[in-house]
């Protein structure tokens, strides 16, 4: 219990480091947005105060008033007027139901058949015959019955036929808006013709109407040689069974609107600078007021907000620090480093967005967006620390630049899928070669992602090409500065990339053939280690890489005193010779130099750390019991005998802690076999467990058990010539057995 309540402080103690960090970070990055934003932003602009820009309708202009920049201007009320007039030409949809055409000419023929039902009966009148239509009630039945009755009733019959077709299939319009009808008198009238639609254009007073039924049959049905009872025969049973079937479309009307006012390009209004903008005692109008609104907006709301935007978007650089402090990394809490990484790309990413938003020429009316190299941050985020933290930085960056694009949904969309894309290519990146595939990769998903965009929201096939190759090249370009600035950033910050890991790998880096040169011993003691820290990584799923340069420069600080350590010596032990105490603190000495060195040499965090935590608090259990045998129990210090820590934080630097104590202890085994080695090796890790050296870190017993069976298998083909295998020793008693 009380291990976890210690592990549980230490935890919280890191929390509240990360929070100290973020929260000196914050400020930091808030007086760097304040001076960037002033200085880029024309500090004229920002601390000059524009008064004139709160005229109201009905001032007074006080003085004449001269623009001080040059402006390029969207006259808002010319704008919106050149809507209303696209919108007010865009063509009305009107749509033919055929339902109702079908029902109508099916009415009719139950009609015609209900006509031959009746003359076959032989009538004498309509007394007893009803049609289902209920035509008897609507027409004075004698009429009706002299109608029926007529030679001419089959060519009526056809011709009311022909006439309900033809009526039917062009539309009979209702409208009861006529003001909806653009000045053309253009209609757009949409009928089923199949699985498709069919779209004409034609003018409103063409289309049919139940009013102008008569001049219809009169005009364009063939009666001119029929007289005047069978014209209005064809006229009485055609308007009783005509139903009007064509109605406007309020919906498609709308967004034929819509999309007319869509393609109006906004009234601009280009304003030199010194050229005057008001005049002393000139009223201010809506239209002046309108010209000032948008040079308020052009330059940026006034100064008001030039102090509060960068503190809304500090607050969320911390709000985010918390948060992935907190939840996603607590194992980064208190990384000075990090915290560096992430506050650096996220300023600076804004305030180079911000600057090509507001100067940035694009062609073909493009958005500045595309020149903003989303993923060059990504990638240099995800490589310097890891995926996660990369796909969260871009998350925070696509809501900031959806902030200072003014709500513009592109800024969000597109840079959240291109960062995440980014961190996904870019992650698994170790060699050059990797980073130029990793930049057309993300070139072609950049380039995808745009056109995709570009045809849901503003379809124009001329312009999503345009756009995406400039978004293929910035994707390429991206990886290409992200190749080129990592060195740099590897070094300035410390951290361990996969690229400066594999450099420092190299058996020719300078160091690694100083240490062979001058101790021989702790170079084979160190690769050892590096191959059992790396087997045992590979098996939990920790960095392998990392454990391995650990395990490589773990002992760097002996190599400048070489002989005070076995590893290194012949015949001559020099701490024979020695008191216990100095020899304790000859052997204590070797990590705080190599620690030293490592900063000399500019090695990651992550291997500096590894060094100095590779002895945790062990004792030197040799030299303590040398001093308790030549002075007594009550005049040694325990602590002069023991390393000053840290314990491991990390995974990765307790497997190297352990593969060291390891390594060395093993090769004091005599005719070691597999089983006693496995012993020895599980003794030897939770001798470490037992003592609190691996309070602090995160391993598992389960872990553990996978490390000590991969120390056990790689020691194992180390001591291959000596080892007596459970089957072999068998083998021998039986042999023993039959002599």
């Amino acid at each position: 219990m009380a291990e976890l309540i210690q592990t549980r402080s230490a935890e919280q103690n890191s929390f509240s480091a990360g929070i100290s960090v973020s929260l000196i970070t914050m400020i930091i990055s808030y007086i760097l947005c304040v001076f960037m934003f002033s200085f880029f932003g024309n500090f004229e602009r920002i601390f000059h105060a524009d008064s004139y820009l709160d005229y109201k309708v009905g001032d007074v202009v006080r003085e004449d008033i001269y623009s001080d920049i040059d402006l390029f201007l969207i006259d808002e009320t010319a704008t919106a007027r050149k809507k209303d007039l696209a919108e007010s030409m865009a063509y009305p949809v009107f749509k033919i139901y055929v339902n109702i055409t079908r029902d109508v000419l099916a009415a009719y023929d139950v009609f015609v058949s209900e006509v031959n039902l009746f003359l076959e009966s032989d009538p004498t009148g309509l007394e007893d015959f009803h049609f289902s239509s209920g035509l008897e009630e609507a027409i004075d039945r004698d009429a009706l019955f002299d109608f029926l009755q007529s030679e001419n009733l089959p060519f009526i019959l056809d011709r009311t036929e022909d006439t309900l077709q033809t009526l039917m299939n062009r539309g009979i319009v209702y409208n009861e808006d006529e003001n909806m009808i653009p000045a053309s008198g253009i209609v757009e009238v949409w009928r089923e013709a199949g699985d498709n639609l069919d779209k004409t254009f034609l003018k409103y007073n063409q289309i049919p109407r139940l009013e102008s039924l008569a001049d219809y049959v009169a005009n364009e049905q063939d009666l001119t040689d029929k007289d005047d009872s069978v014209v209005q025969a064809v006229l009485v049973i055609s308007r009783f069974f005509v139903r009007e079937n064509c109605f406007p479309d309020e919906f498609q009307t709308r967004l034929n609107k819509d999309l007319a006012a869509s393609k109006v390009k906004p009234v601009e209004i280009y304003l030199a600078k010194g050229e005057k903008i008001l005049e002393k005692g000139l009223v201010v109008t809506p239209e002046i007021e309108s010209r000032l609104k948008a040079i308020r907006a052009a330059k940026g709301s006034g100064n008001r907000l030039v102090f509060i935007s960068p503190l809304i978007f500090s607050a969320f650089l911390f709000a985010f620090a918390v948060l992935y402090l907190k939840v996603f990394s607590p194992e980064k809490a208190g990384n000075f480093q990090v915290s560096i990484i992430i506050y650096s790309a996220l300023v600076l990413s804004v305030l180079i967005s911000y600057q090509i938003i507001l100067f940035a020429g694009t062609p073909r009316n493009l958005s500045p967006g595309i020149y903003i190299p989303v993923a060059l941050f990504a990638m240099l985020v995800t490589l310097l620390i890891n995926k996660k933290t990369g796909l969260i930085f871009q998350l925070i960056l696509s809501t900031a630049l959806y902030y200072i694009s003014g709500f513009d949904l592109e800024f969000l969309v597109l840079p959240l899928l291109y960062g995440v894309t980014a961190s996904l290519v870019i992650e698994g990146a170790a060699r050059r070669l990797d980073m130029i595939r990793a930049g057309l990769i993300q070139g072609v998903s950049q380039a995808f992602f745009f056109v995709l965009f570009s045809i849901i929201n503003d379809p124009g096939l001329y312009k999503a090409l345009w756009g995406s190759s400039i978004m293929f090249v910035n994707g390429f370009i991206s990886s290409i500065l992200a190749l080129g600035l990592l060195p740099v950033l590897e070094h300035w910050l410390k951290t361990s990339t996969k690229f400066r890991l594999i450099e420092l790998s190299d058996s020719n880096a300078p160091v690694l053939k100083n240490m062979l040169g001058k101790a021989p011993g702790t170079y084979i003691h160190s690769m050892n280690v590096a191959n059992l820290a790396e087997m045992a990584c590979q098996e939990i799923g920790a960095n392998t890489l990392l454990a391995r340069v650990g395990g490589l420069y773990h002992d760097i600080g002996k190599v400048d005193q070489s002989e005070y350590f076995i590893e290194n010596q012949t015949d001559v032990n020099k701490h024979d010779d020695m008191k216990p105490s100095l020899s304790a603190a000859v052997l204590k000495a070797h990590v705080k130099i190599g620690i030293e060195k490592a900063h000399d040499l500019k090695l990651p965090q992550d291997v500096i750390d590894i060094i100095a935590q590779h002895h945790a608090t062990s004792t030197m259990k040799y030299f303590y019991d040398r001093a308790l045998k030549e002075k007594g129990n009550t005049k040694v210090n325990k602590d002069d005998f023991s390393y000053s820590g840290p314990n491991p934080q990390t995974r990765e630097a307790a497997i190297v802690m352990l593969a060291d104590t390891i390594e060395a202890a093993t090769r004091t085994l005599k005719k070691p076999s597999l089983a006693k080695l496995e012993k020895y090796v599980w003794e030897l890790i939770m001798d470490k467990f037992i003592c609190g050296e691996l309070n602090d870190c995160s391993l598992t017993f389960k872990d553990m058990e996978y490390v000590k069976n991969s120390f056990v298998h790689v020691l194992a083909g180390h001591f291959h010539t000596r080892i007596e295998y459970p089957d072999d020793q068998r083998n021998k008693e039986k042999e023993n057995d039959n002599e």
